[in-house]
């Protein structure tokens, strides 16, 4: 590529159309100048003929001078890339006969950076060297800005454009998932699947791969329900049943096979040929830590400014000290990290999800029952939490979890506490915490649609924090431990001398359905075989805590307000 010092020319296609000088975008001019100069970057490098800009600038109906207004339109986006330094960054547009070429680098377009990054993660992956093949495919990720050619979608050559590579996108997710299960971290495959299979229920290997994820994080009932998901859906849309390669590994988690045990990589691998953005110098990189998974959490207060407005700067100041002073008390209380504080808000992390849930719902009590100066100038936060890889440099933190912990953040109002649905699924069953679903959302710079989800929590102390999910132990090889279990069930049952096996349920029509939904019918206890004239007999459960009284547990405490689409 040439260029002279830092000055150069970007295409890019992952997102809405743009075209940046030295970092900079730059106005095009007129939607069809826009549209004639995308076409060429979707053909870069090779013609384009005028027919086709016509076919699909004027959808079969040009206009009489058609010809004309294709050089005219040719000639303006010329003298708009010349102004913003095309002849020192190599980019021209020439004329071939009736076509038209736009001549520049291949990595000049971030969708040929990202092809690129692809193909060098793919291999790197094939080779057994998951660290490399992850660096690179995080790499290609995260050149996407939005859905491809987002806003030429009525474009017929940026219609085809953007499907190929929305397929190449997915199969990135796919192919970085799979290095991360290839490096034993099924917390950050979880992360990139969780939304990935939501939004695509279709795609049977990723739903692969998140059942191995699950599995590998002790989640054995929610791998199986993966399955089952998918097993259905394909069945109602498509009347297929999953491949054999499912089933046989729906087979393998049921038998707790060691077979899904990470598998070992390539003790060293090379790392993949850095491709720099043309906007950039390229400069030495920074001293950075990479790949942590971490829980984020976003809070931000809601009305600050009016705050101020309303009581002055001095006293909106003691206010809002007040409120950094209860949250900074328990984030060391719930071991959670000040990462920096951002406008009258804050970005923490946390190595436990469980952890921020708990800090979060502490942090919206304490504030109810702080002693404000009046009740108008009580603090009112809303908390966004999020899960996935961030890069931590400096003492920052970075990363697309990051910003999209932001997004959800702003999607609450003050009082409420939203999280997405890879927390909601990291946690797994939390019985201090219910998750009401408040539908999905646009999250900006994201393409996709997130769904989100209300935190509320039943009981808010300290102790309520679990511990870190790093404490789980896999099922794989612990079949002795389980049956030593099973044993000292039946031994407590008495099945030793009776065993409910050799019994049946009395032939009682309501309680057999019943006990064919999960629910016992009423007034229907528990039954045991039947010993001559047997009735039914109760079983006397095997411990009670003695601190246990009866009487109502504590109310579920919900947070108020609605999310915002």
């Amino acid at each position: 590529m040439s260029s002279t010092g830092d000055l150069s020319l970007e295409f890019r296609l992952l997102g809405p159309f743009e075209v940046a000088a030295s970092g900079r975008v730059i106005e095009i001019g007129s939607p069809k100048q826009r549209a004639v100069l995308a076409l060429l970057a979707v053909h870069l490098n090779r013609p384009v003929a005028s027919e086709t800009l016509i076919d699909d600038l004027w959808r079969g109906n040009p206009p009489a001078s058609v010809q004309s207004t294709v050089q005219s339109l040719v000639y303006r986006v010329r003298r708009t890339l010349g102004d913003a330094g095309a002849e020192a960054a190599g980019v021209a547009i020439r004329a071939r006969g009736s076509a038209y070429v736009l001549e520049a680098d291949e990595l000049q377009v971030d969708a040929r950076r990202f092809e690129s990054l692809l193909g060098r993660g793919r291999e790197l992956l094939a080779a057994r060297a998951a660290d490399g093949a992850a660096r690179a495919l995080s790499d290609a990720l995260s050149l996407w800005r939005g859905p491809a050619l987002d806003d030429l979608a009525d474009l017929e050559s940026a219609r085809v454009e953007a499907t190929r590579l929305e397929e190449a996108r997915l199969g990135a997710v796919e192919a970085l998932a799979e290095a991360e299960l290839a490096r034993d971290r099924p917390e950050a495959a979880l992360a990139l699947l969780e939304p990935h299979v939501a939004r695509y229920p279709l795609r049977e290997a990723a739903t692969g791969q998140l059942m191995i994820a699950l599995y590998r994080l002790g989640r054995q009932a929610e791998a199986l329900r993966a399955y089952q998901d998918l097993r259905r859906v394909l069945g109602d849309e498509l009347g297929l049943e999953p491949n054999p390669a499912l089933r046989q590994l729906e087979g393998q988690i049921l038998l707790q096979s060691p077979e899904l045990a990470p598998r070992e990589t390539a003790a060293a691998a090379p790392d993949p040929t850095p491709v720099p953005s043309p906007a950039e110098p390229v400069r030495p990189a920074p001293t950075a830590t990479e790949g942590a998974l971490s829980t984020i959490v976003f809070t931000d207060v809601e009305g600050s400014t009016a705050l101020r407005t309303s009581r002055g700067d001095d006293t909106a100041h003691v206010i809002l000290r007040q409120h950094e002073h209860l949250v900074r008390k328990l984030l060391a209380e719930y071991e959670g990290r000040e990462v920096k504080s951002v406008g009258d808000g804050f970005l923490a992390v946390f190595a436990s999800a469980r952890r921020a849930l708990a800090f979060s719902a502490a942090l919206q009590r304490a504030l109810e029952e702080e002693r404000w100066t009046s009740p108008a100038d009580t603090v009112r936060v809303r908390i966004g939490i999020n899960a996935g890889e961030v890069v931590e440099e400096g003492g920052d933190v970075y990363g697309q979890a990051v910003h999209a912990a932001a997004r959800i953040a702003a999607k609450g109002e003050g009082g409420q506490i939203l999280v997405s649905e890879v927390v909601r699924r990291l946690v797994g069953s939390v019985p201090e915490a219910t998750f009401r679903d408040v539908g999905r959302f646009r999250l900006k710079g994201f393409p996709e649609r997130w769904r989100l989800f209300e935190l509320v929590w039943a009981d808010i102390r300290p102790a309520a924090a679990a511990p870190s999910p790093t404490g789980r132990v896999p099922l794989v090889g612990r079949s002795g431990q389980l049956g030593e279990l099973q044993a000292a069930f039946e031994r407590a049952a008495g099945r030793d001398d009776h065993g409910l096996r050799g019994g049946g349920y009395r032939q009682d029509p309501p309680h057999r359905r019943a006990h064919r939904r999960g629910a016992p019918a009423p007034g229907a206890g528990v039954r045991g075989p039947v010993h001559g004239g047997g009735g039914r007999r109760r079983l006397r459960p095997l411990h009670r805590d003695p601190r246990s009284r009866p009487g109502p547990g504590p109310e579920p405490r919900g947070v108020p307000g609605r999310a915002r689409r």
